[in-house]
């Protein structure tokens, strides 16, 4: 009985942390490097660029809450995306993922992808 309860504690401080930490968005920074100097690009300025890029039907589906917007850097694979520039198969890229405004659409995100270089979206994440 005292490990089912302790069990169900440890479950409970687990649950509780998890959900803490997903509801609170960390900013990150990314420090790309140009020549000599580098300078460090925050989330938002890259949501922003790619952001702007979107058309206008994608960008009225969507919830532009910085809150709810993740910003991943990850080797581009084969199967995963729509690139336009096959090129950056196997290169880092940026996978912008964006929440969409109405929340009963399955699946309710869409993934934009990125170069790292200028932010130029080259295609779309495919979502499940």
């Amino acid at each position: 009985m005292r490990k089912l309860v302790t069990l169900v504690f440890v479950i409970g401080v687990i649950a509780v942390m998890l959900i803490g930490c997903s509801k609170a968005r960390a900013t990150t920074d990314i420090v790309t490097s140009e020549s000599s100097s580098s300078k460090v690009i925050s989330d938002t300025e890259i949501i922003e660029v790619v952001y702007n890029q979107l058309s206008q039907e994608d960008k009225d589906s969507l919830d532009y809450d910085l809150n709810n917007i993740k910003v991943l850097k990850k080797t581009l694979t084969k199967g995963v995306s729509t690139v336009t520039d096959k090129s950056y198969l196997g290169k880092e890229v940026y996978f912008i993922d964006f929440k969409k405004s109405d929340n009963k659409i399955v699946p309710d995100n869409f993934i934009a992808i990125a170069t790292v270089e200028d932010y130029t979206l080259i295609g779309y994440g495919l979502v499940d």
